[in-house]
């Protein structure tokens, strides 16, 4: 009960007031320097990140990411907007992970 409890205060939705910043450097610096594809998917309702807060700082961790592509939904797009997710899913991955050669 206490990770329930504690662990929605720690997700750093407001950077002026974000006491877990510095818990979460190591993490960004890391996923800065992947050079993967990146697709960032996002619910127009979300009520518990802000796209014009958390948008913002996926885009200045992964600068080549596409998206934020936005689905209708709210915060768990898996259950809001399963068949928009999917559909995206489906494109990003034709554009990044190689066809095999069938001969």
């Amino acid at each position: 009960r206490r990770l329930t409890w504690q662990w929605p205060r720690s997700i750093p939705i407001d950077p002026s007031t974000d006491i877990t910043g510095e818990r979460f450097e190591w993490l960004e610096a890391g996923l800065r320097e992947l050079n993967i594809p990146a697709n960032i998917i996002w619910g127009r309702e979300d009520d518990v990140f802000a796209l014009d807060v958390m948008g913002v700082r996926w885009h200045d961790i992964w600068p080549h990411a596409e998206g934020p592509h936005l689905v209708t939904g709210k915060h768990f797009l898996q259950e809001d907007s399963g068949a928009e997710i999917g559909q995206l899913l489906v494109e990003f991955a034709a554009r990044h992970l190689p066809i095999p050669e069938h001969g």
